[in-house]
């Protein structure tokens, strides 16, 4: 399947589901579904060699320079979840002048697969990251030939894993669209919500252009070009609400933007369950927006400046599953800006409920940061590869 069609044949699949769930079965959605869990499961198995494989060529190619690359990498994601972190607080605090009212969720039937399949996690994400960064700048200063070898092995196996992705993406996504209309979770959402969350999407969005635009120079034309590229990444992400099993299709669409594809891509492992735009806005915003909602105090200067911080380190430490950036903000909330058991249990459904719209922003953003880094360590490529 050429890349080329890809974006358009996902719409086709987002758009057409909600006109074929009514007239599917309820054991028909239940199986598909079950296959994008298998989908996903199988993903999330390869994943750690994924990323091990990308990290290792990666570091082998940059050689001497790849811990000055990563640590510029690690400075770019700080710098930006502190700027999104800041801004949504900025405008969150607005709120206060023009509270809004929350209204509570109605209990929707959820879509249980028709199977469960399971696969064993062999290692851990980071740590397949942490040994490929380590070995792909030991490997080739002691074993030249060797890890040469092993990076020309590594390329081929990557670009057959995402080959075969690339093919069973429309399956992988149709079951969890099934499972988002038969749910109505989006439209009970947007009925609650539309107001304070459209500002979240709006001003996410123009962050992230922003961003892509300053990656490559200002140029509009090249902009669009990025944003097209990144259709399927997006629209998996909103299917699958997972940024990690989203990850080959990520750094798939992210090779295409980038002008050296082994920095582009290699920096997506390193960015997606720490690099969370989609998070940053929306936890900030709504929890200002929130204790507007319930007439709760102005919270002092120096709480509000320490729920920022605290906001941008928690990202180091958010499981990879969907409401896993919120669980891990809870404690903070309720320490820095005095979050009760009702508010924390609102912000909670919205970030479970806006999961889809969330992980998309994300992934969206990884993209842009992609980019980026790779004009702050290679500033002298073109803008675009052809």
């Amino acid at each position: 399947m050429k890349s080329s069609r890809m974006p358009f044949l996902l719409l086709v699949v987002m758009f057409a589901t909600p006109l074929i769930e009514p007239a599917m079965c309820l054991s028909g959605q239940r199986f598909f579904l079950a296959i994008s869990l298998a989908i996903k499961e199988i993903i999330l198995f390869f994943l750690p060699l994924i990323i091990f494989m990308l990290l290792f060529g990666a570091c082998a190619y940059f050689s001497k320079n790849a811990p000055r690359i990563i640590a510029r990498i690690l400075l770019l994601i700080c710098l930006s979840n502190a700027i999104a972190t800041i801004t949504g607080s900025g405008i969150g605090l607005l709120f206060y002048k023009a509270p809004m009212a929350f209204a509570a969720m109605s209990t929707v039937a959820e879509l249980i697969p028709s199977f469960a399949f399971r696969l064993p996690a062999i290692i851990r994400n980071d740590l397949a990251m942490l040994s490929g960064i380590l070995m792909g700048i030991l490997l080739p200063r002691y074993f030249p030939n060797f890890s040469q070898r092993a990076n020309e092995i590594f390329a081929q196996a990557i670009s057959k894993i995402l080959q075969v992705i690339r093919i069973v993406l429309p399956a992988f996504i149709f079951g969890f669209t099934l499972k988002i209309c038969h749910e109505d979770s989006l439209v009970a959402f947007f009925k609650n919500y539309a107001a304070p969350f459209g500002i979240v999407i709006a001003v996410s969005l123009l962050y992230i252009l922003f961003l892509y635009a300053l990656a490559v120079g200002f140029s509009w034309r090249v902009v669009c070009q990025c944003v097209k590229n990144m259709l399927p990444a997006i629209s998996c992400a909103f299917c699958s609400m997972s940024s990690a099993a989203t990850m080959p299709i990520t750094i798939e669409c992210v090779g295409r933007n980038g002008r050296d594809e082994t920095l582009a891509r290699s920096t997506v492992p390193i960015s997606t369950n720490v690099h969370l735009i989609g998070n940053n806005f929306t936890i900030s915003i709504l929890a200002f927006a929130i204790l507007a909602g319930h007439q709760a105090p102005f919270p002092p200067v120096l709480s509000i400046g320490s729920f920022i911080i605290w906001a941008m380190l928690a990202k180091f430490s958010v499981v990879g599953v969907p409401g896993g950036s919120i669980l891990v903000m809870l404690p903070i909330l309720e320490r820095y800006l005095h979050f009760e058991g009702e508010m924390c249990s609102a912000i909670f459904t919205i970030n479970i409920l806006a999961c889809p719209i969330i992980t998309a922003i994300n992934v969206f953003g990884n993209g842009a940061l992609a980019l980026l880094a790779e004009r702050l360590c290679i500033p002298k490529n073109p803008h675009l590869k052809n």
